[in-house]
């Protein structure tokens, strides 16, 4: 028995069902078949950029004329970047399927306020500067530090 593969037919076929499942109004955005769901977008962006990456390097194999292969270049250039976005899609898909089955282990994204706040409690301050005040609170002149 031979296997019959239409790889063109295929892709159609995916894309109607992505179509349809994008245009589902009773599509259920949560409950426990979200991370399921999840995972099967991003196993399909992994295929994709799968079959991208293998019709961009057919398109910049060498030996081609000279017209062809800057054409083949353009082609290859613009699918590599399609597929770097599809890369980009399968971390976040992971990242909400992650986020979704286990909650507490989301990961926090810091910004540089928070990154300061850390350093700052993470730097050891002495007992006590010279210019500090002295703690039984002595007059001018008195105690620590240049008293004028």
């Amino acid at each position: 028995m031979s296997a019959v593969y239409y790889p063109a037919a295929f892709a159609t076929e995916a894309a109607r069902n992505l179509r349809h499942l994008a245009a589902d109004s009773e599509l259920q955005a949560t409950g426990p078949g979200t991370a399921t769901l999840l995972g099967d977008l991003r196993d399909a962006a992994t295929a994709m950029r799968e079959a991208i990456d293998r019709i961009a390097v057919a398109h910049t194999l060498p030996g081609a004329p000279a017209l062809a292969r800057d054409t083949g270049s353009q082609i290859g250039d613009e699918l590599h970047q399609a597929g770097t976005a599809l890369e980009e899609t399968t971390t976040r898909l992971t990242g909400a399927v992650t986020a979704i089955e286990h909650p507490t282990t989301v990961p926090k994204h810091t910004t540089r306020r928070s990154l300061r706040a850390g350093r700052q409690a993470r730097v050891a301050r002495p007992a006590g500067s010279w210019f500090d005040p002295h703690p039984a609170g002595s007059s001018r002149g008195q105690g620590r530090g240049l008293g004028l």
